[in-house]
């Protein structure tokens, strides 16, 4: 899998080796051939796989199985498979297609159901509850994802405005044998968390979602807002706290593993490398700063989680250009002698064409010779067109996986 810059960096070769590594190390196709061989699940099998990676996990599954595959793009998946492309990061009435057609398929059932989940099922895969639109959803949604509230924030919310979510896809196989293989980009891997759960027990209450909204000064539609009132006073039934009677899930594929293999792959090259969390959370700005304030060591240092960005400007970008471009401007400034590359696993970073971005001390003044000044676009959310200006931008198309994101400080 290639990733690319606007112009030739041969000097950043082993950054780009140890990302590719990292994301060969999470291949979801082998990661579910693995699961499944190890501890075979008896056909056939009726597969729902929903999420970024569900094409590849879906053909991870040995014959005989047919299904639906529920994804932003599309991929070979195998015989007797129907694929639906769902919205992402916000869902819209092509999301609640893809909803209804998992619903259908898993009501359909009489054996053994197998769920493959990944990062983004939560907007690529929706039917709302009674009373609830999809266009109610996608405006929460939108206002929760400019917030800069976190993961478990937002999925406390979605949860309480799906049929699918937190724990309700798995409802709806009553009881037939059934398990959940998960590609996780979530940090610490919480599967109430990942995809908002949709086939574990939540933890969380319609009184949590409505007390979100109101931590974050967010005004929903009024559907909205009547729903999670109904529920919090029992009118509509909460979701399943304890987990599904029979059902087991299984995380085949993390962040853990990916900045694993990038380290290997770095060392293979003769550079020192390690590991210092796969807990990387936060705003992304300060994660960023204080990522580069600590790097006292020789080689590359690997991070691995999700931040967060509130937005308040215009622009284009996604978390790891923004913070990539809050790196550039401190490398610049503190003449740190660094090298930072942000990676998006899945490929897509925010709502653009980049995965990311590496920046050095030079970014600045080569996005400066293109006419643009990098605390304007920093501040306006508009990294994407800096960081093309600049030559730093990170492409690779959808991978096909999602484990969050990765970052690496190089110490040369």
């Amino acid at each position: 899998m290639a990733l690319t810059f606007p112009q030739d960096w041969p000097e950043r070769a082993p950054m780009l080796e140890a990302f590719a590594a990292a994301l060969d190390a999470v291949d979801p196709e082998r990661a579910v051939q693995s699961a499944l061989s190890a501890d075979p699940f008896e056909g056939p099998v009726t597969v729902v796989a929903i999420g970024k990676a569900a094409a590849a996990m879906a053909r991870g599954v040995p014959g005989p199985a047919s299904g639906v595959v529920v994804s932003d793009h599309v991929e070979p998946i195998p015989d007797g498979f129907a694929t639906y492309l769902g919205a992402h990061p916000v869902p819209d009435e092509s999301s609640e297609a893809a909803g209804a057609a998992a619903a259908a398929v898993i009501d359909g059932s009489d054996g053994p159901i197998l769920f493959l989940i990944s990062g983004g099922a939560s907007a690529l895969c929706e039917l709302p509850v009674p009373g609830v639109t999809i266009i109610d959803v996608a405006t929460v949604t939108a206002s929760l994802l400019r917030s800069g509230a976190d993961i478990s924030e937002m999925n406390a919310v979605r949860k309480h405005l799906s049929q699918l979510k937190g724990g309700r896809l798995a409802e709806r196989a009553r009881g037939l044998p059934a398990r959940t293989l998960v590609v996780s980009d979530v940090v610490g891997d919480r599967l109430d968390v990942i995809a908002s759960g949709p086939t574990v027990g939540d933890p969380t209450t319609f009184g949590d979602a409505r007390e979100v909204l109101m931590r974050y000064r967010i005004s929903p539609p009024q559907r909205v807002a009547t729903a999670l009132a109904k529920g919090d006073v029992g009118e509509l039934s909460e979701t399943p706290e304890k987990p599904i009677p029979g059902h087991e899930a299984f995380i085949v594929a993390n962040g853990e593993i990916a900045a694993a293999a990038a380290v290997r792959s770095a060392l293979s090259s003769g550079v020192p490398a390690r590991v210092a969390t796969t807990e990387l959370s936060g705003d992304a700005v300060a994660e960023v700063q204080q990522l580069l304030g600590s790097a006292n060591a020789p080689g590359m240092t690997f991070v691995a989680g999700e931040t967060t960005v509130e937005v308040t400007g215009g622009g284009t970008g996604g978390r790891n250009q923004h913070a990539a471009l809050a790196a550039a401007i401190e490398l610049a400034e503190r003449d740190l002698g660094l090298i930072f590359g942000a990676l998006a696993t899945d490929g897509v970073d925010g709502p653009t064409d980049g995965a990311g971005a590496v920046v050095d001390a030079g970014t600045i003044v080569r996005g400066a010779a293109a006419g643009l000044d990098a605390r304007h676009h920093l501040a306006d959310h508009d990294s994407h067109p800096f960081l093309e200006a600049s030559g730093d931008l990170l492409r690779i198309g959808p991978s096909g996986t999602n484990v969050g994101d990765l970052w690496v400080v190089w110490q040369q």
